[in-house]
């Protein structure tokens, strides 16, 4: 017989209990171009009761000239009662948004929630918020408007974006053109653990710091007492005071715990971590000043600089021996070594001293392994490197992408020298798409563009080359695979998308054109 007890949902964390908010800051930050505006950012931060509402930031901007000559960043931040803000947020979950007090939308793409609501998430590792554990939820986009992304290709738009949001866009892409609504504790400031050592052994002293106007009536702790093989107890207590001690099994290793409120969900979070039992100083003396002179090169005006001389260091160690023979320091070294091994296996090293053929035949296999895609990011990339790597592939629907500069592309060929490199690049490319491949060249503004080092996309694998292809092996040089590839691809989708950088055959009639036009008297 089937079992017709109904599922017990989880607890709907409940935001509009009152004393809990009473204002909300809304942070939010837009890219303009002409007349449309494209969200970038928006934050609904609810703020306890206890904090006075604060003022109010005016509206700020930026004008972005190298991204169009009506183009522009903005950063304004808004205080709203706590009611206005989470009406805000919702009309933003129907994919209704708009600057607040207007009816000027801000474009986005599909937003996506995270998690579903009413559901929150309570975490502790937000980017763009410090206050400890929060409850949150996020309307987020999997694939941002193009126009969205175009701020993130200027420098000091980049910049004075973080300077105001206090978090970089490019280095946290998931969370560009996204709606937070973040709720911190309600109830409590803090609350501090501390390892209690005793005659009774070791254990977790906690002291509770609650908000004015509220109490810890009906507050439960959960305490997970962790250790090298896995968790050794688990226990739930009341909060009926303010100070709690709970006794551990044996040496305490690590330690998680959460705070649960039955209206309002997990309040507090924390991840299973250590207790700090050795601090180990290590001081010098400082001692006289140098000064040292950077000569002037061509491209590059002298500098002169000081630097402070040291004593030799001396160490000194509070707590445990740091040489201590406890079985779990053991346990944990041995797993550090392991890891350590096994991101040295995945990072793919390579390193090429005077061995060109054996180099040129390491990339070639790489690229004949792609099954999706190749992308060949080399400022100097031309047409020798054209036959040398890119027709190295070998499935047939595999398309190649070449990202090169404007520099190269201007300079003599290696194999028509009585030709500009990207005149006879250009010719190969239409002469082999005859054929079947599948090549495509762009190329980047600027003498080298805003790449500096070069890049092998195979896949979703990125590998870094300390030397250029058409160098490769000739001296000491490392290839990589690089650990987190996404922030290498996502700069080259930017650098793409770019309005600076060009197919081949754009550039090449616009530097025909220009070349006929200074020639005319």
């Amino acid at each position: 017989m089937a079992d017709t007890h109904p599922i017990k949902l989880p607890t709907i964390p409940d935001l509009s209990i009152p004393g809990d908010y009473g204002h909300a800051c809304l942070h939010l930050a837009w890219y303009r171009e002409d007349q449309e505006r494209y969200l970038l950012f928006a934050m609904v931060e609810l703020l306890p009761t206890e904090f006075p509402p604060p003022d109010s930031t005016e509206e700020q901007c930026l004008q972005t000239r190298s991204l169009g000559r009506r183009t522009a960043v903005y950063v304004r931040r808004d205080v709203l009662p706590a009611t206005e803000a989470l009406t805000w947020y919702e009309h933003c979950r129907d994919g209704h948004v708009r600057l607040p007090g207007s009816d000027v939308v801000l474009a986005t793409a599909t937003l996506a929630q995270e998690p579903c609501w009413p559901f929150l998430t309570s975490t502790n590792n937000l980017p763009f918020h410090s206050w400890g554990t929060v409850r949150s939820h996020h309307l987020l986009q999997a694939r941002t408007l193009d126009a969205a992304r175009r701020p993130l290709v200027d420098r000091k738009a980049l910049a004075w974006l973080q300077d105001r949001l206090y978090f970089s866009l490019l280095q946290y892409g998931e969370w560009l053109g996204s709606i937070n609504l973040v709720a911190p504790n309600p109830v409590l400031r803090a609350i501090h653990h501390t390892l209690s050592v005793g005659d009774q052994g070791e254990g977790s002293d906690f002291h509770a710091i609650v908000r004015q106007g509220h109490n810890i009536s009906g507050l439960v702790l959960y305490v997970a007492e962790h250790r090298h093989q896995g968790v050794a107890n688990l226990q739930s207590i009341p909060l009926l005071k303010a100070y709690q001690r709970i006794a551990h099994v044996g040496r305490t290793e690590r330690v998680s715990l959460a705070v649960v409120c039955p209206q309002r969900g997990i309040l507090e979070w924390m991840e299973p971590l250590p207790f700090l039992r050795t601090i180990s100083i290590s001081g010098s003396i400082l001692g006289t000043e140098k000064e040292v002179h950077v000569p002037d090169t061509p491209r590059r005006k002298g500098e002169t600089y000081r630097a402070t001389v040291r004593s030799s260091e001396q160490t000194s160690v509070m707590g445990e021996d740091g040489a201590s023979t406890h079985i779990s320091r053991f346990l944990y070294s041995q797993e550090a070594k392991r890891r350590q091994n096994a991101e040295a296996e995945r990072s793919g090293q390579k390193l090429f001293n005077g061995s060109p053929d054996e180099a040129r035949d390491f990339v070639r296999q790489l690229i004949g392994r792609a099954r999706r895609r190749v992308i060949i990011v080399d400022p100097y990339f031309a047409t020798t490197e054209l036959f040398a790597f890119a027709l190295a592939v070998t499935g047939h629907a595999i398309g190649v992408t070449i990202l090169t500069s404007s520099g190269c592309m201007r300079s003599k060929d290696q194999t028509t020298p009585d030709s500009e490199s990207g005149e006879v690049l250009l010719h190969q490319i239409e002469h082999l798409g005859k054929q079947g491949e599948q090549l495509k060249v762009m190329v980047m503004g600027g003498d080298t563009g805003p790449i500096h080092d070069r890049f092998l996309v195979i896949d979703d694998t990125v590998w870094l080359s300390g030397n250029s292809l058409n160098a490769i092996g000739e001296r000491a040089g490392l290839m990589m695979k690089v650990p987190a590839p996404g922030q290498v691809t996502d700069l080259i989708e930017i650098i793409l998308a770019d309005t600076a950088t060009k197919p081949l055959k754009l550039w090449v009639e616009e530097r025909l054109a220009a070349r006929k036009a200074s020639e005319r008297p």
